[in-house]
């Protein structure tokens, strides 16, 4: 589950996956970044925000920022708040207002966790297969070691 802090005004959601994990993803499987409703339209999404791009959260995704400042490298996503001076009001306030979106992040982040693990899979079969330096000449002398 994505964890959410609030810190003075604002809502810090941290991601389940890390910054470069949700880029590796973003280059190798961008549509499962995507959830599609019964109708084959995009009804959730989870992005990274572009260079001086703003980070946020919508009833129909989440934009994480494009640099994390979380010391273990989680992807992070900040919201303003109104200021409220009740800590109930503040947590209701957040489940009635991203309460859907929380949800749909955490059942995407699920299935992004066992993804990012595919490719990690694939990536290490790809560098497996990837041989540095010369391979041996076509030359006839058997005195040739290259």
């Amino acid at each position: 589950m994505a964890k959410v802090n609030v810190i003075g005004n604002v809502m810090v959601i941290t991601s389940k996956l890390k910054l470069k994990d949700l880029k590796d993803i973003k280059i190798y499987q961008p549509e499962s970044l995507e959830f599609f409703n019964e109708d084959g339209i995009v009804d959730f999404r989870v992005d990274i925000a572009h260079p001086g791009g703003q980070d946020f959260i919508t009833r129909y995704g989440v934009v994480f920022s494009n640099v994390t400042l979380d010391p273990d490298g989680y992807a992070i996503c900040t919201v303003p708040l109104d200021i409220y001076t009740d800590q109930q009001d503040i947590k209701q306030m957040i489940v009635v207002d991203h309460g859907r979106t929380l949800m749909m992040l955490n059942n995407i982040e699920d299935r992004l966790l066992e993804i990012l693990q595919q490719i990690n899979e694939e990536k290490e079969n790809i560098q497996g297969q990837i041989t540095i330096g010369m391979t041996r000449c076509n030359c006839q002398d058997e005195a040739c070691d290259s």
